[in-house]
């Protein structure tokens, strides 16, 4: 709470008629009264040209505290904003990562699926060249059986004209 702002109850004992030792019809009156009159005007100005400064200066603490108590306001905000910020990322991290180890397992076992296919093609393949060699040996060999058994019927039809011509 503000502090309570002082009132005429708070004026100084020199101004209250009471304590005064001289009596105003004693010496009639006129230039105490006059002096004191002065004196309590001037005390009441100066006391409200710092009733004045002092609520001033209280506004001006009221305003610096609302300022304060707004830029604290902005600055959890913004705490709160980044930290929200912050939170998501690291959400977006952990998904991405997550997504990242996933398309490496899914990788992996593509690779060792795509290893297994190899071999199993490999291993056709070096089959398939076995039995091709082992076809070409085959037709080579009937080639040549061929070669020579058609070799051998000429041999023997030679041997056979031979013999007619000699018989002739």
């Amino acid at each position: 709470p503000a502090p309570r702002a002082p009132d005429a109850a708070d004026a100084p004992a020199a101004f209250d008629n009471t304590d005064d030792d001289t009596d105003a019809s004693e010496d009639g009156g006129a230039p105490a009264d006059e002096a004191r009159d002065a004196a309590r005007r001037e005390y009441d100005k100066l006391r409200r040209r710092a009733q004045h400064i002092h609520e001033d200066r209280l506004q001006k603490l009221s305003g610096a505290r609302d300022a304060c108590a707004a830029s604290r306001a902005d600055a959890l905000a913004s705490h709160d904003a980044a930290t929200k910020e912050l939170d998501r990322r690291a959400r977006d991290v952990a998904a991405q990562r997550a997504a990242a180890v996933e398309a490496h397992e899914r990788a992996v076992k593509k690779f060792e699926k795509d290893m297994l296919d190899f071999e199993h093609k490999e291993r056709i393949e070096l089959e398939n060249h076995q039995r091709r060699l082992v076809d070409f040996e085959t037709q080579y060999r009937a080639r040549e059986d061929a070669l020579r058994k058609q070799a051998r019927e000429q041999r023997e039809e030679r041997r056979a004209d031979r013999k007619i011509a000699e018989i002739d």
